[in-house]
């Protein structure tokens, strides 16, 4: 049987991607007597094929992420209409890192921003969060067709080259007391662990980079691809690294390749944030940023 908590797990789940034991703690407010309790039903869960566990070095929480057998369930829980039988959701689950050490760095530093904006939205009785999975139960066909990324046409040396656009994750605060179609921000997430290279020779190198990274988004923002893909009109990147010298060698990057002014401004650079806890969530709208000029900002809401 299906519990309340439950739902709420799989709705945890399902809008951050991953999460470890502790945040999910936070965010049932488990008092340290119960965690016990918490931990018993997630193997339960587990079991059940409805979420799956990445357990991680020893001494470290494991992580959770939501699978089909979960998510149709939560979202089923979401219709009104009586009738659910011929419903079936998206498919759209991205996939799933067999390094549970790499997903504490990267995939866990995705959640963390993920809870910091959700707060941020929740705090304003108008405001509410667009999760990423959101997003694209509601896109394009072919957005679907090519799951969370999509080809972005890039001119380098005089030729024209395919690259993926690949976000790491897609968010967007909104409030309901705005115009129709103003009133959500958008934003992409792009989480350096320091395994990318920033400045390869070439952006046609084998794998991902910043360099190229940089290029695919100056076309998406200039040619707006992402009205096409997921009726987004204006998106803010937002690359999130461990060390002020990646992110100033960053913002140095984009001043150099970057053409576009408006780009420049629109892209962002900062530090992880601190985890949020139960006595302290981060500000989002607070956040120190630099955008590709070399200026300090912050993100609208």
């Amino acid at each position: 049987m299906v519990t309340d908590r439950d739902l709420r797990i799989f709705e945890y789940l399902y809008t951050y991607l991953k999460l470890d034991f502790d945040q999910l703690s936070y965010l049932e407010k488990v008092s340290p007597a119960n965690r016990k309790r918490l931990r018993q039903r997630l193997l339960t869960l587990s079991r059940a094929g409805c979420i799956h566990t990445f357990t991680g070095s020893l001494g470290k929480p494991p992580i959770f992420a939501l699978l089909d057998k979960g998510i149709d369930i939560y979202l089923r829980s979401k219709i009104q209409d009586e009738d659910s039988s011929d419903f079936k959701p998206r498919r759209i689950t991205r996939p799933r890192h067999k390094d549970a050490e790499k997903i504490r760095r990267h995939e866990i530093g995705i959640s963390e921003l993920a809870m910091i904006q959700a707060h941020a939205a929740a705090a304003d009785p108008t405001g509410f969060f667009v999760c990423h999975r959101d997003i694209f139960q509601t896109a394009s066909e072919s957005a679907i067709r090519s799951l969370h990324k999509w080809p972005v046409p890039v001119e380098w040396q005089d030729e024209m080259n395919a690259f993926w656009l690949a976000p790491d994750f897609l968010a967007g605060t909104g409030f309901s007391n705005r115009p129709e179609g103003k009133n959500v921000r958008f934003f992409s997430y792009e989480i350096d662990c320091s395994s990318e290279t920033q400045k390869p020779n070439t952006p046609l190198a084998r794998g991902q980079s910043i360099l190229r990274k940089l290029l695919t988004y100056e076309v998406t923002i200039e040619q707006d691809l992402l009205k096409e893909f997921l009726g987004i009109d204006y998106l803010t990147p937002l690359f999130v690294f461990e060390t002020e010298k990646r992110r100033d060698n960053a913002v140095e990057l984009a001043q150099e390749v970057l053409s576009s002014r408006r780009v420049k401004g629109q892209i962002l650079f900062g530090l992880r944030p601190e985890r949020p806890t139960a006595s302290s969530v981060p500000d989002f709208a607070a956040l120190p940023w630099i955008n590709g000029h070399g200026k300090e900002t912050r993100v609208r809401l």
